[in-house]
């Protein structure tokens, strides 16, 4: 197992990364050859919207310590240096640790990530509404009222729960299905504040309803929050829902008029020319049709780097349609099958369009897929 990492966006002045990504690759032998896992940037661990620097570099996996977790899956201690910190926003250079968890067999897919509102709450929370910072949909759930707890019902075959993490905040108990899984630490110094963190993961619940509590056990006044649910388990896309495809660089949604496709304003989500149907094809890939037009996002025959993403007539070349893979933090990439590059928002004063780009892990290639209906 080893770890890389890169920029990928444009550094404009020495060091001001955009969002440093780290790639895990893995192989039977030191020599490889090595096949690629995957990669998380430091957006996904951070999820801010801050627009801080992130000068994560040097990445390396300890061999010492590594932890055989019961599921199956094996948690290795991530080292690496750089990243100003709110503790010395001075410094430029920290050695940091994060665990990092590998599983040895398929995971559940993801099927949707559910805001804290869908939540049942007792007395004692508060909606803490329009933050910037990194929240899922910009809000969350708080409360320093010991014992306040919040009840979430979903079916599926596994659930992460997120929250964030800092100093000012304490701990929370979870019970799956009436059944104590623990209590889990909120509190993280000197680490930065953290945002959509998933505290609890399980991954072996048995496929269909349940319910999950949350009750803060945080003392002396600190913070226990709640920001949402990521719920596995979903086979595939419904091809009789609709969706919503939103950058995350922006939050705009994909859509447009008829034979285009551009990003729209966050206050046209609602509309039938932002919403889609994602239909199998086979083989791991989508047909994906806007609901308002009938037509299919697709590319042109001979689309290169930079040339845009349009609607088109139902047709079923490889074209029009798309690898839909998830990248972290509730977002997917959508790559086109026919050449292999991906749907990027150039989402400007000048311009909304979208475009073919090679994947790099940046924000304005990433979408969340929201079902609408």
């Amino acid at each position: 197992m080893t770890v890389t990492w890169f920029d990928p966006g444009t550094t404009a002045r020495w060091h001001y990364p955009e969002n440093i990504t780290f790639a895990f690759y893995q192989a039977d032998h030191p020599w490889g050859p090595w096949s690629y896992i995957g990669e998380k940037s430091a957006g996904d661990f951070i999820a801010d919207k801050r627009q801080r620097i992130h000068r994560w570099y040097g990445p390396s996996l300890s061999p010492k310590f590594i932890t055989y977790n019961p599921d199956g899956s094996v948690t290795v201690i991530l080292t690496f240096s750089g990243q100003t910190w709110e503790d010395k926003p001075e410094s430029l250079y920290k050695n940091n640790t994060l665990p990092v968890t590998f599983y040895t067999r398929p995971q559940p897919k993801e099927a949707e990530t559910v805001n804290d509102t869908e939540a049942q709450y007792s007395e004692g929370w508060a909606h803490r509404q329009d933050t910037t910072a990194g929240d899922f949909r910009d809000d969350a759930h708080v409360t320093t009222t010991l014992g306040a707890y919040a009840d979430f019902k979903f079916t599926g075959r596994g659930i992460e729960i997120l929250s964030e993490k800092n100093t000012g905040m304490g701990a929370a108990e979870v019970l799956m299905d009436g059944v104590s899984q623990g209590t889990f630490a909120l509190y993280q110094d000197p680490m930065p504040a953290l945002y959509q963190v998933e505290f609890y993961r399980n991954m072996t619940l048995a496929d269909g309803p349940h319910t999950v509590r949350v009750i803060n056990r945080s003392e002396k006044g600190k913070r226990c929050i709640l920001d949402g649910f990521r719920v596995y388990g979903e086979t595939d896309f419904d091809p009789r829902a609709q969706y919503r495809i939103i950058n995350r660089a922006n939050g705009k949604a994909l859509g447009g008029r008829e034979g285009t496709a551009e990003v729209g304003q966050p206050d046209q989500h609602e509309g039938t020319a932002l919403q889609w149907k994602m239909e199998s094809v086979g083989g791991g890939f989508y047909r994906i049709t806007n609901i308002q037009s009938g037509k299919v996002l697709a590319t042109s025959e001979h689309a290169s780097l930079g040339a845009p993403v349009n609607q088109h007539a139902v047709r079923d070349d490889p074209h029009s349609q798309w690898s839909i893979s998830a990248v972290g933090n509730a977002t997917f990439s959508i790559i086109n099958r026919a050449n292999d590059m991906g749907v990027s928002s150039t989402d400007t004063s000048v311009t909304n369009s979208v475009s073919l780009a090679w994947y790099l892990g940046r924000d304005d290639q990433k979408w969340e897929i929201v079902k609408v209906r």
